[in-house]
């Protein structure tokens, strides 16, 4: 299985000769990516297999998959995911060239494709829109699982904006 540590390569050569890649990208290094993380450490896998389908059009299947830290959208609090894509693309030369009706178009111009990239962009696709923890996972925000003081805690819930109401307002001295 040949593996490729570069960072351009021509899909339509990868394609007619069936080559096979796999790597790994680092995560820091996805500068779209990375900050709608909660941390950028760690990489993301991939293989990708570069084809002609029987009407000889060439196509990338394969799949692309990355641990990540995101803040869940419910407590607010970090947690992992593991993300996996599913990659079916159809190689197409320009943006007005729509590919196979079986795979999204992947625009190839120029003859060169860089696979960080492509890797990069399958992982934000991949990303839920609001990541949340599994119902009855989330923690109580840091601020309430502490312990309280027993000598700031009142009588009453509303103690605190008594408190604040009968300050009055500081430009009134």
């Amino acid at each position: 299985m040949p593996r490729t540590g570069a960072n351009y390569i021509n899909p339509w050569r990868y394609a007619d000769a069936g080559t096979v890649v796999d790597g790994a990208v680092d995560i820091s290094l996805m500068t779209r990516l990375a900050p709608l993380l909660v941390s950028s450490a760690g990489s993301a896998t991939y293989r990708l297999e570069f084809a002609l389908d029987d009407g000889a059009v060439p196509r990338v299947n394969g799949r692309i998959s990355a641990r990540v830290e995101m803040i869940c959208q419910r407590c607010l609090e970090p947690m992992v995911l593991e993300i996996a894509s599913e990659v079916r693309l159809g190689l197409v030369r320009s943006r007005d060239d729509p590919g196979p009706d079986d795979a999204e178009p992947l625009v190839a111009e120029n003859e060169r494709l860089s696979l960080a990239a492509l890797v990069e962009d399958e992982l934000i696709l991949a990303l839920p829109p609001a990541p949340l923890h599994a119902s009855g996972a989330c923690l109580p925000p840091a601020a309430l699982r502490a312990e309280p003081d027993p000598a700031a805690v009142g009588g009453g819930p509303f103690d605190a904006l008594a408190a604040l109401v009968s300050r009055g307002d500081p430009s009134d001295r």
